[in-house]
């Protein structure tokens, strides 16, 4: 049993920090070797934060690349996201334990998440545009791109909360 929880704490931070696997994994092990956008997915499945924004243009464009609007969605969400920093893991209780423990995990530097990004989506969720049409995430991803002084956002936000009286 205790081999087993050693091996559980070996692999779970090793788990989180493996660079482009979540959201817009899969386009990361399928960069095809001749496409017009190569350079730019190699740089956005490193964490490149203005890569993954203009793949996530390309996307929903077409510019370069098939469109694909859920692969847009997909990477404006991972550019949007702030990555790195520090995440917590729960550790369940081992042997006679009777709870488990919380670990502090240092992943690496934080990267912010991209405001244009973070508006881009509130604008994709207020539309319906690429994903079904959601004001509470709308209103989520404006109001994060707002905090983070994108002007637009602050717009498109005040307009969403007056058409809800």
């Amino acid at each position: 049993m205790r081999a087993y929880a050693r091996l559980t704490i070996l692999a779970l931070p090793a788990a989180l920090v493996t660079g482009c696997a979540g959201y817009a994994g899969k386009d990361c092990w399928s960069i095809p070797a001749a496409s017009p956008v190569t350079g730019l997915m190699e740089d956005a499945c490193d964490g490149d934060k203005a890569a993954q924004l203009r793949l996530a243009e390309a996307y929903e464009t077409g510019e370069g690349i098939e469109m694909n609007p859920s692969r847009a969605l997909a990477w404006y969400h991972r550019a949007a996201l702030t990555e790195g920093g520090q995440t917590h893991v729960y550790l369940p209780p081992v042997g006679g334990a009777s709870h488990g423990v919380v670990l502090p995990i240092q992943t690496g530097d934080a990267k912010l998440g991209s405001a244009e990004a973070q508006y881009r989506l509130g604008l994709i969720y207020r539309d319906g545009r690429g994903a079904k049409k959601n004001i509470w995430r709308a209103k989520y991803w404006l109001k994060k791109a707002a905090k983070s002084g994108h002007e637009l956002a602050a717009e498109a936000l005040a307009e969403l909360e007056s058409e809800a009286g």
